[in-house]
C-alpha cells in the first residue's frame, strides 16, 4: 500500500524545524558548526512537539511506502536526519508521480483511521486523521472531544488553562449541534445562565424546561428556576424553588406570589 501526504507546507512552524539539526548535532549526525540552528526547549517548542506526534501518525500508516510532496524548504532537516538514517529517497516531482498520488491518497483511509482513534480516546490523533480526510464536522468533533479532555485532565493543576479547554469544547460543540456535551463543559465551568437560556431553552427543538430549572438552582436563581420549573409543568421541583423564594418574604409578598405561581401552573 502507498501513501502520499503534503505535509510540511501546511506547517505553521516553517522555521522552527531547524530545531531537528540540534538533534542531529547531539546524535553526533550532523557537524554543530555547518549548521545554525536554535536549540530545542520543551515549552517553546510545544507546538512542534504536536505537529511531529501528526507526523508520526502520517508516516506509520502506509504498509510499504510514504511518498511527501513539499514545495517549501521546510522539511529539509528532517529529510536531512532521515538521509542520514538512510530511510528516504529523494526525487523531482513529474507526471508519472501525480498520477500514481492522485490514485493512492484516499479521503476514505483518512477517515477509517479518524474514527479507530476517536473510538480509542485519542481524539488529538482522531481529529489529525479526520482533517486530512476532509470530514469537516467529525474533525470538529473530535477537536471539542480533545479540548474538553485537556481541561478536565488540568482542572486541578491548571484552572486557567483548563476553563479555556472547556469554553473552547463548548463552543465547537455548539457549532456541531452536540449541544448535550457543550452543557457537560459549561456546568463544569459552572457557567449555569447559559447552559440555561444558551442551550436548554433556546437550541434544543423542544425548550427542557426541567434541565434547566435544575441549572438555575445550581446558579441559586430561584426566582428563575421556579418559574422554569412551573413552565415544565414540574410541580415539586417548583414548590420547593418557591418555598427558597417565599422563605424571605413577609406574608402579603408570600400570597401574591403564591397567587402568581398559581396563575401559571393552570
Amino acid at each position: 500500500m502507498f501513501y502520499c501526504i503534503i505535509f510540511f507546507e501546511k506547517s505553521s512552524l516553517r522555521e522552527t524545524w531547524e530545531v531537528v539539526y540540534d538533534f542531529m548535532a547531539h546524535e553526533n549526525l550532523l557537524d554543530p558548526l555547518s549548521h545554525k540552528y536554535p536549540s530545542f526547549d520543551e515549552d517553546r517548542h510545544s507546538a512542534l512537539c504536536g505537529e511531529l506526534k501528526e507526523l508520526y501518525v502520517a508516516i506509520t500508516r502506509p504498509k510499504q511506502r510514504l511518498w511527501i510532496f513539499e514545495r517549501t524548504g521546510c522539511a529539509k532537516p528532517l529529510f536531512a536526519y532521515w538521509k542520514k538514517l538512510g530511510v528516504v529517497n529523494q526525487g523531482e516531482f513529474d507526471i508519472f508521480f501525480a498520477g500514481c498520488m492522485q490514485g493512492f491518497c484516499k479521503h476514505e483511509d483518512w477517515n477509517l483511521r479518524g474514527q479507530k482513534f476517536f473510538n480509542e480516546g485519542d481524539y488529538e490523533t482522531a481529529s489529525f486523521c479526520f482533517k486530512r480526510s476532509g470530514d469537516v464536522y467529525s474533525w470538529k468533533w473530535a477537536k471539542a472531544a480533545s479540548l474538553q479532555m485537556e481541561g478536565q485532565n488540568n482542572w486541578h493543576t491548571d484552572l486557567g488553562r483548563a476553563s479555556a479547554c472547556l469554553s473552547e469544547a463548548a463552543e465547537k460543540y455548539e457549532e456541531i449541534g452536540k449541544l448535550e456535551s457543550a452543557v457537560t463543559c459549561f456546568m463544569k465551568l459552572r457557567n449555569f445562565a447559559k447552559a440555561c437560556n444558551k442551550i436548554y431553552l433556546e437550541k434544543f427543538d423542544e425548550p427542557s424546561f426541567e434541565e434547566a430549572g435544575d441549572c438555575f438552582k445550581l446558579a441559586g436563581c430561584w426566582s428563575d428556576a421556579a418559574m422554569t420549573c412551573a413552565q415544565g409543568k414540574c410541580l415539586s421541583k417548583c414548590q420547593h424553588a418557591r418555598e427558597e423564594i417565599f422563605s424571605s418574604w413577609d406574608g402579603n409578598s408570600q400570597k401574591n406570589g403564591q397567587k402568581l405561581f398559581q396563575r401559571i401552573l393552570k
